[in-house]
């Protein structure tokens, strides 16, 4: 697997429940590239471990899980707008995909506290990184009626996703500086 590349959400989905995660796959890609972009290469097994619960999963589910951290890590290293998020498939409805874009984003919040981000303190932080986050607070509270979706809402939708691709490419650049000051998280 190559960066701009990702496993399909099914795939993740199945990882996780395979190896009884609380999460569900939208989630965890928001909270995994929070993290790595805070923590950079250590994202991964602080990921592996806050999002397991420390549990060491069972079967072939730690090879996904790691080669999604990895495939995510190097397509935000990269710096070529190369992440491809993983949400619900193209071809679900749209109000299950808007429910897995705003798991996405509360992910992301999530994954950006567990990675210490209060740690490196609110001036360290860009306000680009606060402004994300607010934006992302609401996405994460948004909904959708499928019943009003057309064309016109396919094509809000993509420019969504890509609003939310793009700021995370942004935080990433954002907190390139805090990123060797910021320990891994350690799990209890």
């Amino acid at each position: 697997m190559t960066q701009g590349e990702t496993i399909p959400f099914s795939a993740v989905a199945s990882a996780l429940r395979d190896s009884g995660a609380r999460v569900d796959a939208a989630e965890a890609h928001g909270s995994l590239c929070a993290m790595t972009c805070l923590l950079g290469p250590a994202a991964e097994e602080a990921w592996l471990g806050e999002t397991l619960g420390g549990k060491a999963p069972a079967g072939g589910a730690p090879d996904v899980l790691r080669s999604l951290a990895r495939t995510t890590g190097a397509s935000l290293a990269a710096g070529d707008m190369s992440l491809v998020l993983v949400l619900p498939p193209e071809d679900a409805p749209i109000d299950a995909r808007a429910q897995g874009l705003a798991e996405w984003c509360h992910g992301f919040g999530h994954g950006l506290a567990a990675a210490g981000f209060d740690r490196i303190g609110a001036a360290a932080a860009a306000p680009v990184v606060r402004e994300v986050l607010d934006d992302f607070a609401e996405l994460a509270r948004a909904g959708v009626d499928a019943g009003d979706v057309g064309e016109a809402g396919e094509d809000a939708w993509s420019e969504l996703v890509e609003f939310v691709r793009v700021s995370v490419q942004l935080v990433f650049d954002e907190l390139a500086d805090a990123r060797g000051d910021v320990p891994p998280p350690v799990l209890h």
